[in-house]
């Protein structure tokens, strides 16, 4: 059984691009300030695929996800195993709960290194992150970011928006299979309960660092 973080990197995949003129620019540029700098909650059901290289389905998962701006969200695998990943504001918690085991790192230390950033930062994403290629394929309009640092290992990943909404993300792990998350059912400003973002670890489980508290 593979087991998928959301710590990915990315490559470029195939896809017809359109002409990134400054209508197009314009458009991407509002789709990722409507969908990921205004609103203060999202939360969503995804599926996750991953694929071998000839585009063939190994493994399929679902969960879900949520974001409470400026510093929460929680990423959780329900099928075909539990898993979670949180990030409270201080900490970054894995939490696998097939094998009893949390990571617990700070949250700074994985917060420049994963997608992470897409849902966290408070901060105009375009501050860290270019448009670099702009694409169409069926009804998804594509948007390639590129970390604007060039040391970054996870530079550069595809958007895929749909009236408006996220409803695909395209990556690559570090074993180069490619990753396709889908989204639905996305709520945007609904209130998301405070005690999702805390986790009770249960006796038992082997725990690898240590929390901070969280005011």
């Amino acid at each position: 059984m593979i087991k998928q973080s959301i710590l990915l990197t990315v490559a470029c995949l195939s896809f017809a691009f359109v002409d990134a003129n400054e209508s197009n620019l314009d458009k991407a540029r509002l789709l990722i300030t409507s969908f990921f700098e205004k609103p203060k909650t999202l939360q969503a059901n995804f599926i996750q695929h991953i694929l071998d290289e000839n585009n063939r389905i190994i493994e399929s998962m679902n969960g879900k996800f949520y974001v409470d701006k400026p510093q929460k969200v929680r990423w959780e695998y329900l099928e075909p195993y539990e898993q979670i990943f949180l990030a409270d504001g201080i900490n970054f918690i894995s939490y696998d709960i097939d094998l009893k085991q949390v990571i617990i790192k700070s949250q700074k230390q994985i917060f420049n290194q994963s997608q992470v950033i897409l849902f966290l930062n408070d901060d105009e994403l375009l501050e860290y992150y270019k448009i670099e290629k702009i694409s169409q394929k069926a009804d998804i309009f594509w948007i390639t970011l590129k970390s604007i640092e060039d040391n970054q290992s996870n530079n550069q990943f595809l958007l895929g928006f749909s009236e408006g909404l996220l409803v695909q993300i395209l990556l690559v792990d570090t074993i180069g299979q490619t990753i396709n998350i889908n989204f639905k059912d996305i709520k945007i400003n609904e209130p998301i309960p405070a005690s999702l973002f805390t986790l009770e670890i249960p006796s038992g489980t082997d725990v690898i660092g240590q929390s901070m508290p969280v005011n």
